[in-house]
């Protein structure tokens, strides 16, 4: 993976983790499997079932952690952190400020990348 696909992948990761987290927040992280199916990422795919059927977070956190300590090279590793934390905060329904905040903070990104990305998400 290079910068701009990590850019590219880690934006349609927010965007979908806000619109999950506002649904989780709305209603309940069950009512999220519907939406679940339609991803394309098998590791998002695969995190958002565990946290539908309820594995506790400390699980998830082991399995994403080996995947990022597997992952071939060092963007795919901040897009796996960035996934990690992006699972765990739709499960603890984290309000969408804090939640994109933090993810931001897994991905190196310039100044002006950020406001890029961030004027994306909040325009949605």
């Amino acid at each position: 993976m290079n910068k701009n696909e990590l850019i590219g992948k880690f934006t349609e990761l927010a965007k979908r983790t806000l619109a999950f987290a506002a649904i989780a927040k709305k209603t309940n992280v069950s009512d999220l499997e519907c939406e679940v199916e339609d991803l394309d990422d098998e590791d998002f795919k695969e995190g958002l079932r565990h946290v539908i059927d309820g594995f506790p977070s400390t699980v998830i956190d082991e399995i994403f952690s080996n995947k990022i300590t597997f992952a071939k090279d060092a963007y795919e590793r901040q897009y796996l952190s960035a996934m990690k934390r992006a699972v765990l905060g739709i499960q603890a329904i984290e309000g969408r400020n804090m939640l994109l905040r933090v993810l931001m903070s897994h991905i190196d990104l310039t100044q002006k990348e950020k406001n890029q990305i961030e004027s994306i998400l909040l325009r949605d």
